[in-house]
């Protein structure tokens, strides 16, 4: 059937339809979307969620590791103070130099 043959009653109705189908169309792509938003914005939250329990988990960690850096840091400080009191200091410095000389470890020492 041409579209020439259509009455114009006939032509009306076959738009008609063609509106109804695209209308359903897209209602069913925009509800598609709003699926697809909803599914991204919970992909988002469950790896935000999963980061936050991430660091709690590890939290205990790192923070044990802080307390264990810190107590080692007062003790090195502790040693450093006692030895820059001691009067052999500068025996104790020749000797350590000699000892990485010999061993070929080449550090830098702060004196005092």
């Amino acid at each position: 059937m041409k579209t020439s043959d259509l009455t114009n009653q006939e032509k009306l109705e076959e738009i008609f339809e063609m509106t109804k189908e695209n209308n359903d169309i897209l209602r069913n792509l925009r509800r598609q979307q709003y699926i697809a938003n909803a599914f991204r914005f919970l992909y988002w939250v469950v790896i935000l969620v999963s980061l936050g329990g991430a660091y709690y988990y590890v939290k205990p960690a790192i923070d044990s590791f802080n307390q264990n850096k810190t107590k080692m840091d007062n003790t090195l400080q502790q040693f450093n103070d006692l030895r820059s009191s001691l009067p052999e200091t500068k025996l104790f410095d020749q000797v350590m130099q000699g000892i990485r000389n010999a061993t070929g470890v080449s550090a830098t020492t702060t004196n005092q």
